[in-house]
């Protein structure tokens, strides 16, 4: 097949491939390029590497416009006496058509050619080109591309009855605007974003599933020591029984006597806007899970607090100075808030309550001692309208 026929190919090829393009807004691509040639023997030039550029310009899908031009410095093979410059421009209509489930094309071009041949030599010649060419897609808008062209002209300046010379090149290219990924490809990167978060979502629910069952298994586990010392001092010693039901009935009765003592205190705090400090409002050492006694103290709170649904309350949440200051931030933040999930599960109107860690800050004792520290970590209550 002759270059006229490549050249006509390549023409009919795009040809096709253009009615079927939807017009998109333009997009562009700008590529460099190194690039060796073979001249027509008639020339007699010696086969060289050289170096160009090229601008594209896409006015429908998967079609452009592309305009290039490169530099080749070469001399005559039998040696005489002489340097050229061999300068190509130019100008095709490029079917960029979709590869597989990638940023990838094959590349098919035909259009016009002018030859410039400088330096010691001023002539130029003027005739068709042809392209086939591979982009390899590294991503939407970089890739790499590698092209063989060839350049049929049919009254050449040296007086043969045709020149035709033939190109190879590689080079990267950049991609600008709206130019379109492949349906497939967006659709590779769509499964590959479902597979990451569906992995990630299988993580955190894996995690969650192993941080359930250590709570379990330690809960589990505190429960069964304090059955078993129970039990084991129920066997040493019979009248602890008695003792333990004693206690606990004066507990019982203590614990009501701080909830009616809170209730009438809310009363004067809701009237006065003083903050209260919830007397029995204890939690789990370095946890913010409320007591078994506090919850009974918040039932008397809670009660006092939903006869008044006019009163904006803060639920101030306070440690004591042991550990970091952030520690204590969000243990303290914790803890306020179990204390108003707990009195909006007793039926306080959520929009009523306002949850608020203040840390280590604002402390009432000394944290030097014990007790200091345990007058620290308080919950208090303050009307806020």
């Amino acid at each position: 097949m002759s270059g006229k026929d490549v050249i006509l190919a390549g023409l009919l090829a795009i040809a096709a491939a253009a009615p079927a393009a939807a017009q998109r807004a333009a997009s562009f691509e700008l590529d460099g390029f190194g690039t060796w040639t073979k001249f027509d023997e008639s020339l007699g030039f010696k086969d060289r590497f050289g170096a160009g550029g090229l601008l594209g310009i896409f006015f429908a899908k998967n079609v452009a416009l592309e305009g290039d031009a490169s530099y080749t410095q070469t001399h005559l093979e039998s040696g005489l006496p002489g340097n050229f410059s061999y300068i190509p421009i130019r100008a095709r209509l490029a079917a960029h058509l979709p590869l597989g489930s990638s940023y990838s094309r094959l590349i098919l071009g035909a259009g016009y050619v002018a030859a410039l041949y400088r330096k010691n030599l001023h002539e130029s010649d003027n005739g068709f080109t042809g392209l086939v060419g591979l982009k390899l897609g590294l991503s939407r808008h970089l890739a790499l591309r590698a092209d063989g062209i060839i350049d049929y002209v049919p009254s050449p300046f040296n007086g043969a009855s045709s020149n035709v010379h033939y190109s190879a090149r590689a080079g990267a290219s950049i991609l600008l605007g709206s130019y379109p990924p492949n349906q497939d490809s967006i659709r590779a990167d769509s499964i590959e974003r479902a597979e990451r978060a569906r992995a990630e979502s299988m993580r955190l629910a894996d995690q969650a599933r192993t941080d359930s069952l250590q709570r379990a298994a330690q809960a589990r586990t505190d429960s069964i020591q304090r059955v078993e010392q129970a039990r084991t001092d129920s066997i040493r010693q019979a009248a602890v029984q008695d003792s333990l039901r004693a206690a606990e009935l004066a507990r019982e009765d203590s614990l009501r006597q701080a909830g009616q003592v809170d209730s009438m205190q809310i009363q004067l705090m809701l009237e006065r806007k003083k903050n209260l400090v919830l007397t029995g409002v204890t939690f789990e050492f370095n946890k913010s899970r409320l007591t078994p006694d506090a919850t009974k103290v918040l039932d008397f709170v809670g009660q006092s607090v939903k006869a008044h649904p006019e009163a904006k309350i803060e639920i101030g949440g306070y440690t004591d100075s042991v550990g970091s200051a952030a520690y204590n931030q969000r243990l303290s933040l914790a803890r306020a808030r179990a204390v108003r999930v707990h009195l909006v599960q007793l039926g306080v109107p959520a929009d009523q309550l306002t949850a608020v860690g203040y840390g280590k800050s604002k402390p009432v004792a000394s944290n030097a001692t014990e007790e200091g520290r345990a007058q620290n970590r308080r919950v208090e209550l303050r009307r806020l309208n």
